[in-house]
């Protein structure tokens, strides 16, 4: 361990006191706290492909991003149907978007999200589809109708490991089902 004189700790107190008197510690502190601000804006760019192509909406600040259907089309228990949107996505690589059933439809509609939860991975360019059937009989989507919910996700860059042995845990290999009702 270094050995200081006490005039050699006295300049340096009075080095750090004076860089606390000129707010360097404030600005470090919201420099870290911006670059660690979970909710940072990230700018996705987005094409309206058809002049009646609607720009997704929040009813709220904070909500999914509801996406809208660009044609009118009925679907049926048939078969699946894709719907146009007339929007094109340029999501930023290190991110995806996903889309959702908007949670009234099947109740009030009884049409789904053929796929359940669309994934939209950031090198794709064509146009925003959403893969609908109706859970029984039939349902006219209509230009202009909100039909899918839509969230811009992080995508971690990470490696696999292979392992012989993975880490111990108390539910260990114990699977569907296993926690209960």
């Amino acid at each position: 361990m270094a050995q200081f004189s006490e005039q050699e700790i006295e300049t340096k107190t009075d080095v750090i006191k004076d860089l606390q008197n000129h707010d360097f510690f404030d600005y470090l502190s919201n420099k870290i706290k911006e670059l660690e601000r979970p909710n940072k804006q990230v700018n996705l760019g987005i094409k309206l492909l058809t002049p009646s192509a609607k720009m997704p909406t929040q009813a709220h600040k904070g909500d999914l991003w509801d996406v809208y259907a660009d044609e009118t089309v009925l679907i049926t228990d048939e078969k699946s149907t894709l719907v146009s949107t007339g929007i094109a996505l340029d999501i930023p690589q290190g991110y995806q978007v996903r889309l959702y059933n908007r949670s009234g439809n099947p109740l009030k509609y009884g049409i789904v999200l053929g796929n359940s939860t669309g994934i939209v991975d950031s090198s794709y360019r064509g146009e925003l589809k959403g893969q609908f059937f109706c859970i029984e009989g039939v349902h006219q989507i209509h230009k202009g109708d909100r039909i899918m919910q839509m969230e811009v996700v992080r995508v971690l860059d990470i490696g696999f490991e292979q392992k012989e042995n993975l880490s111990q845990t108390d539910r260990g290999e114990q699977g569907f089902g296993s926690s209960g009702r």
